[in-house]
């Protein structure tokens, strides 16, 4: 029998005679603080506690503890134990054996010890639990505070509510649910999990087995390893990464991107601007793709069965890596990037502004306005690769070496809008390609619209401008190097003229003007001035420091040679600059309300380029642009040259190409890709996506939970700079390499041993909790993926 003997603390008197009780409550009872009640038979002499709120049961045995609302130490021992506490802030430990523990609100530490625990903490309450489990199958339920729980290697079953809790859970097959917060769960490296978050922004990482994902909203990443998983999504900017398995994966409304690597995946995008990124590099097959549509396509190894197929819809932008088999891929509309690495290729990335790289082998490309293509190189230099330009339209090609150039595509007068360069290429191909030489000039008869026809001709080439007896024709004709008379009862001019039924106007500073209706306006050699005042005009200013003004209406002004000055008006405008250092101007500021959606072409030269207000593209071409978005949702290209460019207000698409840009996302949902160059990158206010690209680039974050690439999607092996400040949010770093990589922390008066104290390794990533510097807030945190606390040193940083 078990007998409890009840020891008192009255040190002054010793004739008080110990009391001894056959149950430990009739024990309690009769306590008073600081005695002690001494177990004896079962437990042995030495077992004791001192009624302080802290009991100590070493038994094997199962036993019954109930305690109130203080501050509790329980240490229960081994056995099948039962144990209830209150409010306090409770700490129970416990052996082996199938506990069951039950606690109040509070910030409680639980190590249950090995058996089938079933462990309560605060589960209507926000106290902050530290929850150990065993290696059997426990089952853990918290509630709304920000609770750490890792559990062995049973199947587990994990409640929590609202907060930001850390979960680990073990090898075998787990159920981890979790409510609003953001939340980091760890399913372990085995077992077939189901894991649900509510709202926030989760980290949600599983291993190789069958597990179940599904993220109600917020911007989540979720890493769900090799397993055939299935993972849902909703409302939210979210980064999905599957292995090897065969894959579900339907994410929500947001730009999403989703992460694939060949096995046979079903991917399924909701409404937004989603990426999908398919990795084939291990691949030695040929891999193919459908056409991308509306309806379910598909891309993989067709020949071998479903096991290598993805299929995915609405996915609007693809970065698609192959391997050493002769593949085909085709993309749509969208941003792509399409990398095959070796083999003899096809690739037709549509359209949008792609990038190509075709890696060794003779490969087949298809070029479209906006591409940027690398044919590659063997290492022998044998390899073939040949650009076709079937789908480009009407353009001129400029050769800068017998590989590399520039396709201009041309509109109907012949006006560069749009570009594609092209690098390593030795062959092209089309239909009545037209190369542009400075030692060749070629002659091209075009309707420019049904009243306007437009003719270059050279030396000795014989120009009828106007039927006889026609009325309403207008004719440019552009001569090079002759005088010429009538022929034949035909004009026939020198130099260059514009004729209007037979009357020309010279080739001096000239003023156009027209009202209403549908124009057409063409200007001389001299410093012309164009107003078109209402209708859908077309202005072709020619060459000279020209002025353009649009006026009312959704005009076209094509800028030629010279220093030019355009603004477009109201309505949905196309302005193409031309060589020269131009300065263009979309819709005027009258009202938000009234701003068009315009289109403005840099062309050569330096030239500065305003959105105003509207949903604008804005090119600034070769030469050193500068380029404004401002209001709208705007689509910025620096192309070749040191460019600026800047936003403004609205969810931006911006891209540096060649050159060492700079670019500012300001106000809005923005996204920046330096692309080529040591690019200095800042995307400001909102939640924004930054890809430095290849180059030495600096980025700057700014206000808002940014992700941030220094490569161009992954390292470059250059050193690229992270700036951060006070109130820049959680950022995510996703390609830091640790020997060349800098994160600038200049704004905040701290030190090495500062930045020491804040880092934690969360095994996947490094988490440097600002808050902790001096200027820094709470919140705001770098989060750097893949890098360890091991990995970085002083050198990674500037204070």
């Amino acid at each position: 029998m078990t007998t409890f003997t009840v020891l008192t603390n009255d040190e002054t008197n010793d004739s008080v005679v110990p009391l001894t009780y056959s149950t430990i409550d009739a024990a309690i009872a009769s306590a008073q603080l600081g005695d002690t009640i001494k177990l004896t038979e079962n437990f042995g002499d030495e077992a004791a506690f001192v009624v302080d709120g802290n009991f100590t049961v070493l038994s094997a045995a199962a036993d019954t503890i109930t305690v109130g609302n203080e501050d509790n130490l329980i240490d229960a021992g081994a056995g099948a134990n039962t144990i209830t506490a209150g409010t306090g802030n409770n700490t129970i430990i416990s052996g082996a054996g199938a506990d069951t523990i039950a606690i109040g609100n509070g910030n409680n530490y639980v190590n249950a010890g090995d058996g089938a625990n079933t462990i309560s903490a605060g589960v209507t309450g926000t106290g902050d639990n530290v929850i150990i489990g065993g290696t059997a199958a426990d089952t853990i339920t918290v509630g709304n505070g920000n609770n750490r729980i890792k559990t062995g290697d049973g199947v587990n079953t994990i409640a929590a509510g609202d907060g930001n809790n850390f979960i680990i859970g073990g090898v075998a097959v787990d159920t981890i649910t979790v409510g609003n917060g953001n939340n980091y769960i760890d399913g372990g490296t085995f077992g077939a999990n189901t894991i649900t978050a509510g709202f926030g922004d989760n980290f949600i990482t599983t291993g190789n087995a069958v597990d179940t994902i599904t993220a109600m909203g917020g911007d989540n990443i979720i890493d769900a390893g090799d397993g055939a998983n299935k993972v849902t999504t909703g409302v939210g900017n979210d980064i999905i990464a599957v292995g090897a398995g065969a894959d579900t994966v339907t994410s929500g409304i947001g730009d999403d991107i989703v992460s694939v690597v060949g096995g046979a995946d079903t991917v399924t995008t909701g409404a937004g601007y989603d990426r999908l990124v398919v990795d084939y590099s291990a691949f030695s097959t040929n891999m193919v793709s459908s056409p991308v549509t509306g309806a379910v396509s598909y891309i993989g190894n067709f020949s071998d069965g479903a096991a290598n197929i993805v299929s995915f819809t609405a996915v609007e932008e693809f970065y698609i890596t192959t391997g050493g088999g002769n593949d085909t891929i085709v993309t749509g509309a969208g941003a792509d990037i399409l990398d095959s690495r070796s083999g003899a290729d096809t690739l037709d990335a549509g359209a949008g502004i792609d990038t190509i790289l075709a890696g060794f082998g003779s490969d087949l490309i298809y070029g479209r306005s906006g591409d940027s293509i690398d044919g590659g190189e063997d290492a022998d230099d044998t390899d073939v690769d040949v650009l076709n330009l079937n789908h480009f339209g009407a353009h001129e090609i400029v050769l800068d070496d017998p590989e590399k150039g520039t396709v201009y595509a041309l509109d109907a007068s012949g006006t560069r809008i749009g570009s594609l360069s092209f690098t390593n290429i030795e062959s092209i191909v089309g239909d009545n390609l037209v190369f542009a030489a400075p030692e060749v000039l070629s002659i091209a008869v075009k309707e420019v619209a049904p009243e306007v026809l437009s003719i270059t001709v050279e030396e000795t080439d014989l120009v009828v401008p106007c039927p006889e007896d026609v009325a309403g024709i207008l004719v440019a004709i552009d001569m090079v190097g002759q005088e010429w008379s009538n022929v034949n009862g035909h004009w026939v001019y020198d130099e260059t003229k514009i004729v209007q039924n037979g009357r020309e106007l010279s080739a001096k500073d000239d003023t156009i003007e027209t009202g209403s209706g549908d124009d057409v306006l063409l200007g001389s050699r001299g410093n012309d001035t164009l107003i078109a005042w209402c209708g859908d005009d077309t202005m072709n200013a020619g060459w000279g420091d020209d002025k353009a003004f649009g006026g009312r209406g959704n005009d076209v002004i094509n800028l030629e040679k010279g220093n030019d000055f355009a603004e477009a008006g109201l309505g949905d405008d196309v302005i193409n600059g031309g060589a020269g250092d131009d300065l263009i101007y979309g819709d005027t500021k009258i009202e938000d309300s009234l701003g068009g959606d315009d289109k403005l072409r840099g062309g050569a030269g330096n030239d500065e380029l305003h959105g105003n207000n509207g949903n604008d593209q804005l090119n600034g071409g070769s030469g050193d642009d500068v380029l404004f978005g401002d209001q709208g949702n705007d689509n910025i290209t620096g192309g070749e040259g040191n460019d600026w460019a800047a936003g403004g207000v609205g969810d931006d698409q911006m891209l540096g190409q060649t050159g060492s840009d700079e670019m500012h996302g300001n106000d809005g949902k923005d996204y920046l890709n330096g692309g080529a160059g040591n690019d200095t990158l800042a995307g400001g206010n909102g939640v924004d996506k930054i890809v430095g690209g290849t180059g030495s680039d600096t980025i700057k974050g700014g206000a808002g939970n940014d992700n941030l690439w220094g490569g161009n999607w992954s390292s470059d092996s250059a050193s690229d700079t992270f700036i951060f400040e006070g109130g820049t949010g959680k950022d995510y770093v996703h390609d830091f390499e640790a020997g060349l990589d800098i994160i600038n922390l200049s704004f905040f008066a701290t030190t090495f041993d500062v930045v020491k104290d804040a880092v934690k390794d969360l095994g996947w990533a490094t988490v440097i909790d600002l808050q902790y510097f001096d200027g820094g807030q709470a919140g705001d945190k770098i989060i750097i993926k893949n890098v360890g606390v091991d990995d970085l040193g002083f050198d990674n940083f500037i204070f």
